[in-house]
């Protein structure tokens, strides 16, 4: 069963917020080589399950679609990236603070793919849900005859 641009960007999103739990979220740089701080050894572990639990959410309603699954995905998404932005945010502002002449650090691919994954999921899921709402069967009553008239 092919996927429609929608749910292929919902999953596609989701996959990455998986993908970028694992990679770097900091990496230092030293005359030595890069060093480099996995997503999993901090929140990425709260990402991988949102992200994971959002996939299994998204194909499931390959095989069912129901506004509920949708909306679970949406949830998990949007979770995700909030705690990905925290994430963000908190290795930034660590980043800028450290000052060396030996070291760098900056911000890890990591962040940067689940961040962008979490985006992508998120519009890919709000445009699933829509349309579901838009295959909808609506019912509609029509108006009986009245009887024919006696002449």
């Amino acid at each position: 069963m092919p996927l429609n641009p929608k749910q292929l960007v919902a999953v596609i999103g989701a996959v990455m917020v998986v993908i970028g739990s694992f990679l770097d979220w900091v990496t230092v740089t030293t005359g030595f080589g890069d060093i480099g701080v996995g997503g999993m050894e901090g929140d990425g572990k709260l990402t991988v399950a949102f992200g994971g639990l959002a996939l299994l959410a998204l194909l499931a309603l390959l095989l069912k679609p129901t506004s509920g699954g949708a909306t679970l995905a949406l949830i998990l998404l949007l979770i995700a990236g909030v705690v990905l932005a925290i994430g963000y945010s908190n290795v930034s502002d660590s980043v800028n603070s450290v000052e060396s002449d030996i070291a760098r650090a900056s911000v890890g691919i990591g962040l940067y793919v689940g961040v962008v994954g979490a985006v992508l999921g998120v519009i890919g899921s709000i445009a699933w849900l829509k349309s579901l709402g838009k295959t909808t069967t609506q019912t509609t009553t029509s108006t009986p005859l009245p009887p024919p008239a006696l002449a």
